[in-house]
Order: structure tokens, then sequence, then C-alpha cells
């Protein structure tokens, strides 16, 4: 078979300033290697002093892969109005967890006051119909027959009209100490026995027992409440007190008569004399307690005598 013949063209001669016109008129940029230029680096100390506003985040686009994980360094420097917005909202968190702490101590007191005051009467009423003697002499060979006889001739001295089986129980209370005669608690089986008896103490004075006091069986806190009285009305602070099934009364010097549960109560009804030669001022219990020292509280270590001597002292 015969083979075709080619015919093939001569290509021109390649024109190598032909071939860079062409590329410089379709190029959209015209640039030269020697005439490329390199843009300046940042300047970092303008970066580094530059303030972070408190609600910037510190690191942005951080990149972690292993060829950027190097050792760097970055110092940040804050603002004074930073500085102050980040104080105002610790002091703000501050004081949210401490009012409610505050909030919750009040709630604990609160509950704490009302179940002292709870057990209290649950106490008082439990002591009813018990009443207290003082000052009846103590011997040292002492029995239970001897307490009880002395205490029946006691009850019978005053005329107070209460058999022996009214009398549920009779005991001293405390330890024995010499030189020291302990309080008697008789328990009688109703009310109305125990307020025979205290219908009869101004006998006591009558028949010579100066020494012996009679009178209701209180809580420790009313004691303290119903010495309190008392004293104010040694001080002329009040008129007259008393109890009344285990409540405290007094008298003012206004002749009114007030009910007092504690001693707060009790200062705010009192009025104290300043002294001989000012005798026609008078000022309130609680402004005298004001100039001194905080009321007298149950719980305190110093008796309440020698509060109302310093405040005395200090009119």
């Amino acid at each position: 078979m015969r083979k075709r013949k080619r015919h093939s063209t001569v290509s021109p001669k390649f024109d190598r300033s032909f071939k860079r016109d062409k590329f410089d008129i379709e190029s959209e940029t015209d640039f030269e290697i020697s005439s490329l230029t390199l843009n300046p680096p940042p300047d970092l100390s303008v970066i580094l002093e530059r303030p972070i506003m408190a609600d910037a985040p510190l690191v942005s686009n951080t990149d972690t892969s292993e060829g950027s994980m190097q050792a760097q360094s970055l110092n940040v420097v804050l603002g004074e109005d930073d500085i102050n917005k980040i104080a105002c909202a610790v002091r703000a968190l501050l004081f949210e967890d401490i009012q409610g702490l505050v909030n919750k101590i009040q709630v604990l007191e609160d509950e704490n006051r009302l179940l002292r005051d709870r057990l209290d009467e649950s106490e008082q009423f439990q002591k009813r119909n018990n009443i207290v003697i003082t000052g009846l002499p103590e011997s040292a060979d002492e029995t239970h027959d001897k307490l009880d006889k002395s205490v029946l001739s006691l009850v019978s001295k005053i005329e107070a009209n209460v058999p022996a089986p009214e009398i549920d129980r009779i005991f001293r209370v405390g330890k024995p100490s010499l030189g020291k005669t302990r309080p008697i608690v008789v328990r009688l089986t109703n009310f109305a026995a125990k307020k025979r008896i205290l219908k009869s103490r101004p006998e006591l004075k009558k028949k010579g027992m100066k020494k012996v006091f009679i009178n209701e069986d209180l809580t420790k806190p009313r004691q303290q409440l119903a010495y309190a009285a008392r004293q104010g009305v040694k001080r002329n602070a009040i008129k007259k007190t008393w109890t009344d099934d285990g409540k405290v009364f007094i008298i003012d010097n206004n002749d009114r008569k007030h009910r007092v549960d504690s001693l707060p109560t009790l200062e705010g009804f009192c009025t104290m004399m300043r002294s001989p030669q000012h005798a026609g001022q008078q000022v309130t219990y609680a402004a005298a307690l004001q100039r001194s020292v905080t009321p007298p509280q149950t719980n305190s270590s110093e008796s309440v005598t020698d509060v109302m001597n310093r405040i005395v002292n200090s009119t």
C-alpha cells in the first residue's frame, strides 16, 4: 500500500521580543521581579501598648497547629476605666453573695428567737402551779420530813388555807453550801392553791418573817426581767412591779400599767432621776443606756445589778 505523503510547513522563527510584547499586552498587570517591593513589618510597640477593653477577648484567632505551637509572651495594659469596671463587677458579685448570707442569717435568728420564746412559754407553763420560798433557814441535818414540816408551818402562819393534800412536792434547789440558804420550790396540785399562798404574802412581815419571801417560780429569762423591774423600783425608775401567772407587770411614774416581756421593753417604760440636785430633770431609761452601754441581755456575763449601777452613775 502506498503511503500518503505528508505536507508540512516551516514554522516561523521564534521571536522572543514578540512573545514578551504579547505577554505585556495581554497581561492585566505589568511588573518586573527586580522592581518588586515588600510591605514594611508591623510596629510591635504600637500593638503591645494598645489598651484592651474589659469586654474584649484577650486572645483571638489562636492557631493551635503544630507549626505555630511556639512559646509566646503577651503583655496586657489595662486602662483605669477597665480596672474600675472589673472592680465594680467583682464588688457586685461579692455584695450579692454576702447579702444572701445576711438574709439567711436573719432568717435563722428569727427562727431561733421564735424557738426560744416557745421553749420559754412551755417551761413556764410547767411551772404554773409552783412557788419559790427564799430565806427560810436551812439546817445541816435537814431531811425531807423536816423540810415538809417547815413549809407547812409557814403556810399555816400566813393563813393561806392550803392543806397538805394540795401540796404535791417540796424540795430545795442547788447544792448545799455553808453559809448559804438554798431556795425552796413548792409544787402545788392546782393553780387556786398557789393564788391563795401568793395572796397571803403580806402576812410574812406581820408575823416577823421579813427575810422570807414567796414568789412565783419563773424561768431564768423571766427571773432576770422581774429582778430588773424590782431594781427599777429601788432606783425610782418605776413605781411598782409584780408578777402574775408568769407575766411581769409594772406601773411607771405616770401611774400607767404595763406588761413587759423583755428588758428592752422594760427600758422603754422606765424613767430615771438624774441626781438629787437635778430631781426635776428626767430622762428615759433607753436614753440613759445609749450613753453607756447596750441593753443587758439574758446571756450576758454581767449581772443586771451591775448594769443598773453603771446606768445610774453615768446619768
